[in-house]
């Protein structure tokens, strides 16, 4: 279930600052990126497709663990398990579909994740499955990971009336054994070609230890939905989680 998050506008008027089972989709593959895909509650249904060549693993998470930003002494959601899916037979090229409902409380679960084989089975050629359920609290990795997703509207100017400001948070992650005191990793960003990027950055994040990486753009009136990429790099390879987002205005 996923009714609100810090990236979901409006919020519905209660006095939880978030209300959901998991605030993520994670797909981890084995030759490709770690892909964390934040989840939102909108008017329409949605849904994901991410085709993978050869999966490692799946699940929707519950990331967020503090218990200040749900402030429910009843349901816990800070609490919640979330169940990670440890492929063993079966689980060749295929695609992953994420389907989010739209929803206006807490009851119902509105996120629905399923697995699609590139060859489905005929009378003569069935298809065997075989995999492990890990109930837990997280998933772990040797990357950075994404820990909150905000976005809002910029400071516009006359020029640029239509500009959005996303703000990813990440841990820390590994930092090259070289690296100065004042190192900052390097931002990877992909945005569709109708979106203007105005500016991009990476900063230390004092409060959380890790990294705040913001960037601005500039999405014309037309632009009814965005599909963005965003990952830090040490400048040789991809040194955290990538940010896999869909934004609908």
């Amino acid at each position: 279930m996923f009714w609100f998050g810090e990236n979901t506008h409006p919020r519905a008027l209660d006095f939880r600052p978030e209300v959901h089972d998991s605030d993520g989709l994670l797909i981890e593959q084995n030759y490709g990126p770690v892909i964390w895909r934040p989840l939102d509650n909108s008017k329409e249904l949605r849904q994901s497709l991410f085709n993978i060549e050869s999966l490692k693993g799946f699940g929707l998470l519950q990331r967020d663990r503090e218990f200040s930003h749900y402030q429910d002494l009843e349901a816990k959601y800070h609490k919640r398990t979330a169940v990670w899916v440890e492929p063993i037979e079966g689980f060749g090229r295929g695609a992953l579909h994420l389907i989010e409902i739209p929803t206006g409380e807490e009851t119902w679960d509105n996120v629905v994740l399923m697995w699609e084989p590139d060859h489905f089975p005929t009378s003569t050629e069935p298809l065997r499955f075989a995999y492990k359920l890990h109930w837990q609290g997280e998933h772990e990795h040797n990357l950075a990971k994404v820990i909150s997703t905000r976005y809002g509207e910029a400071i516009a100017t006359p020029t640029n009336p239509n500009d959005y400001l996303f703000v990813v948070d990440f841990t820390k992650g590994k930092v090259p054994d070289d690296a100065a005191a004042d190192w900052t990793p390097t931002i990877e960003l992909t945005i569709p070609p109708d979106a203007k990027l105005l500016d991009k950055r990476v900063i230390a994040n004092t409060e959380s230890g890790g990294w705040r990486a913001f960037f601005k753009m500039d999405v014309p009136p037309e632009l009814k939905l965005l599909e963005m990429n965003c990952e830090l790099s040490d400048g040789k390879q991809p040194m955290s989680e990538r940010w896999s987002y869909q934004w609908k205005r």
